[in-house]
């Protein structure tokens, strides 16, 4: 234990963590890779499984490790910036090699690339939100009201920038103590949750009540024609969803190294490098569904 809090030896548990989030991640990714992708069946499961946590575990990790508000400052536009503005094109000519056919808008991220522009946002804005009053309860305020917003879209990711500024808050403002007391909550409690939420997945992936978009929280409501009142109550419970899966990683993820714990340390290039391979597998035009789970059945 002393060994993750004094932050002199690698902290596995984040690691462990951002390994089976890159896992759920690139799955999730690989599943939706047909427009005949069918929300009411394992895929979709799996899928809303996925997006209940997947983007708000790494930009909680990526907040619990921002702690240094000036090395972030500075390492923003270096680190996630450029990166961004180098990918783009990039991309767009994968793209464009792949389908023969491609789109380029820097203002508008292409696939899994506007994770880089939030980062870049939250980075370097961090050091000023940290000074704000309450900016927790605020950023959830910003998570929901954001949706009511249409014109608060993919332009320069700025729904999610919103949506997703309450996760990253949230780990920014989360010490070591507090994930020491989640850890300690009984596991029989934890599972209990954990099938819950595993339910929940279940039963909204087969009625399909819910829009499987609006758990990607870049959308206005009116998108999914919602009143404002009723997307805020369904993000609202999204969300609640959320920080029960980060509660359950936190607690039964082990904080010691395991034979893959070395991936946690390279999250970032498997995320980056998962796109063009997406690219090419979608130009193969799967047979059957679309869905990638479904092909050897």
């Amino acid at each position: 234990m002393q060994q993750i809090a004094s932050g002199k030896e690698r902290n596995y548990l984040f690691d462990n963590m951002k390994v089976l989030l890159t896992f759920f991640m690139v799955s999730a990714h690989y599943i939706r890779i047909s427009g005949s992708f069918d929300v009411s069946s394992f895929g979709g499961f799996f899928y809303i499984i996925a997006f209940s946590f997947i983007m708000q575990g790494f930009l909680f990790v990526s907040g619990y490790f921002s702690k240094n508000v000036d090395k972030c400052r500075l390492g923003a536009a270096k680190n996630f910036l450029l990166p961004y503005i180098l990918l783009m094109p990039v991309m767009f000519i994968v793209r464009l090699g792949v389908f023969g056919d491609a789109a380029f808008d820097l203002l508008s991220p292409s696939h899994a690339l506007w994770f880089l522009l939030v980062l870049f946002v939250y980075r370097f804005m961090i050091k000023d939100l940290e000074k704000v009053p309450g900016v927790l309860i605020l950023s959830a305020g910003l998570l929901l009201a954001s949706g009511c917003f249409s014109s608060l879209g993919r332009e320069l990711a700025l729904g999610r920038i919103c949506s997703f500024l309450f996760f990253f808050i949230l780990g920014y403002k989360m010490k070591w103590e507090h994930i020491e007391k989640i850890r300690s909550i009984s596991k029989k409690w934890i599972l209990l949750l954990l099938s819950v939420l595993l339910v929940f997945s279940f039963l909204t992936a087969y009625s399909n009540v819910i829009p499987v978009e609006m758990w990607h929280l870049k959308d206005g409501y009116s998108i999914y024609h919602l009143s404002n009142i009723m997307g805020i109550l369904i993000r609202m419970m999204l969300s609640v969803v959320s920080l029960g899966w980060l509660t359950v990683l936190l607690n039964l993820l082990p904080n010691h190294k395991i034979f893959c714990t070395g991936i946690g340390q390279r999250t970032m290039t498997v995320y980056i490098c998962h796109i063009p391979i997406r690219y090419l597998i979608e130009h193969i035009d799967l047979p059957g569904d679309g869905n990638v789970l479904t092909l050897s059945l």
